[in-house]
């Protein structure tokens, strides 16, 4: 039977927790569950990565944790350890089942205070040059929308680069890069189904 799920491993403050992730996992989800898990902690006070091949990779979007889901199901690696890096002090924050979040500062103060993360990630524009998954414009995919994807899938994890869908179904794939609007990454990706063929149509 194929795997269907992948057991995510996260350890804070000494203490281990595990949480099953599936391709319809969401990241709010996931930081609900570690909320409540550690009650100091909000789902805007940390961020979460994982190894993979000696890279770090940032746990930051849905479409993200649904690859990293897909991606060890299919090499069927029954667990993966998630690292937890807060993002800012907690210790006046207080998270409530209900969800709705408590600042116990007073007086308009400022009480949350940086904590620096232990390493610090640094990835290039992919528009500067292109791997070799997807070589040029035509190039089929037998399996179609699906194939496409699944590529996208394990290009993102190799290389450690993050893209956003602007179109997603079975007869139209555009995909653009996450920093196209902070950084200005012009890379980019439209594949389409003409004519019972699906190819690329355009790339940068």
């Amino acid at each position: 039977m194929a795997q269907s799920n992948v057991l995510a491993v996260i350890v804070h403050e000494g203490v281990t927790v595990s949480y099953r992730l599936t391709t319809s996992s969401t990241l709010l989800g996931l930081k609900q569950f570690i909320c409540q898990r550690f009650p100091s902690l909000n789902p805007d006070s940390f961020s979460l990565s994982f190894s993979l091949n000696e890279k770090i990779k940032d746990l930051d979007t849905d479409a993200y944790i649904m690859c990293m889901a897909w991606y060890f199901c299919s090499q069927c690696i029954p667990t993966v350890d998630l690292h937890l890096l807060l993002n800012n002090s907690v210790r006046d924050i207080i998270c409530h089942d209900d969800g709705e979040l408590i600042d116990t500062c007073k007086d308009n103060e400022v009480c949350q205070e940086v904590v620096p993360t232990p390493f610090s990630i640094q990835q290039g524009l992919k528009s500067a040059g292109w791997g070799k998954v997807f070589s040029c414009v035509r190039q089929v995919f037998d399996g179609g929308a699906e194939e496409f994807r699944q590529l996208l899938v394990l290009y993102s994890i190799e290389t450690g680069f993050s893209y956003i869908f602007k179109k997603n179904d079975r007869k139209r794939v555009t995909v653009v890069c996450k920093k196209k609007v902070d950084k200005g990454c012009a890379w980019m990706i439209h594949s389409v189904l003409k004519g019972g063929i699906f190819s690329i149509e355009k790339m940068n």
